[in-house]
């Protein structure tokens, strides 16, 4: 696939953004499938996979590519209910680390609050722990 507009003025620089920052908006989706939203899981680690892709491309020019994976949010993106949902981080909280990351680290790659933790890293300890892990969130929220 060539590359979009876009992409050919961010590796030339040409951009008029003060900061030169695209930020993707991934999910903690991209690194374990909900069984419950597949289409949602696999445009996110696509995503995913776009942002680490040009931020490589990018890497020696002064744009910064940072990705943002939020979890399970408390808006209203799957309906009125999830506002509200107790299983879903509150948006200000959400908010606010998302905030105090991209303070505390001006060359954060992807921001991950603590919520989202467990989603990225599942697979880093071998394929039956990530199986496990796989199994024991979906046996709670199906």
């Amino acid at each position: 696939m060539p590359p979009s507009r876009s992409e050919k003025t961010w590796s030339r620089g040409e951009t008029r953004s003060y900061r030169k920052r695209p930020l993707p908006q991934t999910s903690w989706v991209q690194c374990v499938p909900s069984a419950f939203v597949p289409t949602y899981s696999a445009t996110k680690a696509a995503l995913h996979s776009y942002a680490q892709s040009l931020r490589f491309q990018l890497r020696q020019t002064s744009i910064q590519v940072i990705e943002i994976a939020p979890p399970y949010v408390q808006t209203e993106l799957g309906g009125k209910s999830q506002a509200t949902d107790p299983n879903a981080m509150p948006l200000k909280d959400f908010i606010s680390e998302v905030m105090e990351i991209l303070k505390s680290d001006p060359h954060v790659e992807e921001v991950l609050v603590k919520r989202v933790l467990p989603h990225r890293y599942a697979a880093e300890h071998g394929r039956e722990n990530y199986d496990a892990f796989f199994e024991e969130y979906h046996s709670r929220v199906m």
